[in-house]
């Protein structure tokens, strides 16, 4: 079995959710979607990451936006992002 770590506390690398303040809540949703989307993340759990109060930083993307908004933002950089899927076949 691999290392295992004991819980600290005060652990520097865990992560903790938190809003993001400032700048354009528009580029912000398009850049959490395009970067779920290249890790390979499904549409359906992009989609419960923005509604989902423990998401906090989509989740007050959503809050702010609206989810009418939010959905067409997940849409359209759907259609511009390629998939984890055709990022790991470029190379061949």
């Amino acid at each position: 079995m691999g290392m295992v770590k004991e819980f600290e506390h005060d652990d520097p690398l865990v992560l903790r959710p938190a809003e993001a303040p400032g700048g354009d809540p528009v580029v912000q949703a398009k850049t959490y979607v395009e970067e779920l989307i290249m890790a390979g993340v499904s549409m359906g759990q992009i989609i419960q990451m923005f509604h989902d109060p423990s998401y906090i930083g989509t989740h007050h993307l959503t809050r702010l936006l609206g989810s009418d908004r939010i959905m067409s933002i997940i849409e359209e950089t759907a259609k511009e992002t390629p998939s984890a899927s055709l990022i790991a076949g470029a190379g061949d």
